[in-house]
């Protein structure tokens, strides 16, 4: 491993560089030096081992980005087909990226009736697109819009999950290419209450996949939710504190099997562990991130990296678990969001 002191790197006017130190032990992608990778708004992170290197989606231009481990940013894929959506989730299988494609436009009102829901293939040796899978057909009678969301890999057999926080459902595509309505469930759909205008829509966002479940987050509710790998049984994980956990947007399990959950409004990693297939779990860490806006994660052999999306800055860091007991005895309702 690398020093773990960070390395101001030169900017390029034609790439946009991270300030990060060796192997990625800390970085942040200095996005005032080119308005046009402030215009990405990341959503998702993901890790490609094969040359080092982060691939991260983008909200807002739709392409395709990887970090490499000088630091630099570059386009991976701009295909029409990528930029004329918008990226979300994604996940990495071998040397391929499968990312979750949703509707041009993210205004709320554009959301709630999208009708844009794929899953793309991108080469990540090549930066080819390969091919996509419309889910749309797929989404549950009666549901007005559909958007992929989020995307997980089961390691057993590399069949995917993919969720949709419009529909309320979970779509499977196998490792042979079949896709299906996987489940749906009215804990997925957003709250109807609307107290928030501006995302009470949003449903399920997060998910991750344990050996014995499924678990996804509920943006509106401040939920998560067990589905049992048969689809047979879905409930809420019930927490051992009342916390309310509106606004994660990420799940990602860590080496130990520990949820690491990311909260892009309160600007909070949780730490939660189970010890019964998470049909229950306790809150044993709660971390407010340096920087705003955290939004994914990403397992890199034993460290959690988190990815912020709030302008100007744009980051990459690394997870350092640390006991917060002042927010640990606190409902997390009471940490401000920011």
């Amino acid at each position: 491993m690398g020093s773990t002191v960070l390395q101001k790197i030169k900017l390029s006017a034609l790439i946009t560089t991270i300030v990060i130190s060796e192997s990625f032990s800390q970085g942040i992608i200095n996005t005032q030096v080119d308005k046009t990778i402030v215009e990405i708004s990341p959503y998702a992170i993901a890790y490609y081992d094969a040359n080092d290197s982060f691939i991260i989606s983008s909200l807002t231009r739709g392409q395709l980005g990887m970090v490499n481990n000088k630091g630099e940013y570059k386009v991976l894929c701009d295909d029409s087909k990528l930029t004329s959506y918008t990226t979300w989730g994604l996940t990495i299988q071998n040397n391929l990226a499968r990312v979750c494609i949703g509707p041009s436009r993210l205004s709320l009102n554009n959301l709630k009736k999208s009708t844009v829901a794929k899953v793309a293939t991108i080469d990540l040796n090549t930066g080819n697109y390969l091919n996509d899978i419309d889910l749309t057909r797929l989404k549950p009678n009666g549901s007005l819009g559909s958007i992929a969301t989020s995307i997980a890999s089961d390691n057993h057999n590399a069949d995917l999950y993919v969720t949709d926080m419009i529909a309320g459902a979970i779509y499977k595509i196998t490792s042979a290419g079949q896709s299906t309505l996987f489940t749906h469930d009215n804990l997925f759909k957003g709250s109807t209450s609307q107290e928030k205008a501006s995302d009470g829509s949003l449903g399920i966002t997060g998910i991750a996949i344990s050996d014995s479940c499924i678990l996804v987050s509920n943006y509106t509710k401040g939920q998560i939710i067990r589905v049992s790998m048969d689809a047979k049984k879905i409930i809420p994980v019930e927490i051992d504190k009342p916390f309310n956990f509106v606004g994660i947007t990420d799940l990602i399990f860590n080496k130990t099997g520990s949820l690491i959950a990311i909260n892009n409004r309160t600007n909070c990693i949780y730490e939660l562990k189970s010890t019964d297939n998470w049909r229950t779990a306790s809150v044993v860490a709660i971390n407010p991130t340096d920087y705003r806006g955290p939004i994914g994660g990403v397992l890199v052999n034993d460290k959690i990296f988190i990815l912020t999306n709030k302008k100007p800055t744009y980051t990459i860091t690394p997870y350092i678990r640390q006991l917060n007991h002042s927010l640990l005895d606190k409902d997390s309702s009471e940490v401000n969001d920011n």
